[in-house]
This record gives structure tokens, C-alpha cells and sequence, in this order.
């Protein structure tokens, strides 16, 4: 696996985020602070071209423990965006000025 995906074996494995979910996760819908991820979007293929969707049922909006916290902002500081997938565009100044506060208030990780 590319080093540049592997933060979507984490998600899968560590938090228990489905494909879809994974590749349609937003930084602005992870609080470092809480150690939350909030699924309310996931990547679906519409004539094959991948779109965000909410989930299909009202039991797959949820928010669920990150205990990969570290690894996220890790993957931010080392791409300069959370790269998930194919819908994800955020800047590294993005990323960082949402895990700079974090990091230096000591949070849990």
C-alpha cells in the first residue's frame, strides 16, 4: 500500500470506519480535541464518478472514538492535507492550524 493511503487501513482497523466512509471523511468533521470522528458523509459511485452522500441508514450517522488520533495528524504534517481519498481538498495551513492547538495543549492522543 502506498505510505500516502495508509491512514485508510488505520481508519478501517482502528475505528471501524467502512470504505465509503473513510474516503469521504473531512478534517473539519474530526475534533482532535474530543478524540470524535463524526460519519454524516460517505463516497458513493454515481455513473462512475465518486460523489459524497450521507449514509444509507439513519443508524450510520454516528460519531465514533478515534483512538488513531495521532496517526491522522501525523498524516497531515507528512502530506500536507488529510488525503483519504478521492473527494478530499484540504490545505496543509488547514491542517495544521487544526492540530497545532491540539498538539500543544497536551490532549490525548
Amino acid at each position: 500500500m502506498p505510505a500516502r493511503c495508509s491512514l485508510l487501513v488505520l481508519l478501517g482497523a482502528g475505528a471501524g470506519l467502512r470504505q465509503g466512509e473513510a474516503f469521504g471523511l473531512a478534517l473539519d468533521h474530526i475534533d482532535l480535541t474530543a478524540g470524535m470522528i463524526t460519519i454524516d458523509q460517505q463516497v458513493v459511485i454515481v455513473d462512475r464518478r465518486p460523489v459524497l452522500a450521507p449514509p444509507k441508514t439513519s443508524a450510520s450517522f454516528r460519531d465514533i472514538l478515534m483512538p488513531v488520533s495521532t496517526a491522522v495528524i501525523d498524516h497531515c504534517g507528512r502530506y500536507g492535507s488529510l488525503v483519504l481519498g478521492c473527494c478530499a481538498a484540504l490545505t496543509a495551513a488547514a491542517c495544521c492550524a487544526a492540530t497545532t492547538s491540539t498538539v500543544k495543549s497536551g490532549s490525548p492522543q
